[in-house]
């Protein structure tokens, strides 16, 4: 998930709302995010990533893990999001 609502304070105040919840979050996700805040950056992000380097080549073994990790990902982060946003004034 990519964090970027267009103002670097609001981005970061987003992503420590949520980073606040990690262990509810991930445990929600039965797996470990990576918390990247991107400090360089005005945006910050929160990745799943899948734990095989990825080829060059397509990999259709990739598509059903990707869907899945897609659907738990919104699961664990739709409420603590829309919260969070509420929160920074989004």
């Amino acid at each position: 998930m990519y964090i970027d609502v267009g103002s670097k304070f609001t981005n970061k105040a987003i992503f420590q709302i949520l980073f606040s919840q990690k262990d509810e979050i991930e445990r929600t996700l039965g797996e470990h995010l990576s918390w990247e805040r991107l400090d360089t950056k005005s945006a910050a992000r929160i990745a799943l990533y899948h734990p095989e380097s990825v080829n060059i080549e397509p990999d259709k073994d990739l598509i059903p893990w990707a869907t899945d990790a897609v659907v738990r990902m919104i699961k664990a982060l739709s409420v603590p999001t829309k919260k969070a946003l509420d929160e920074a004034g989004r």
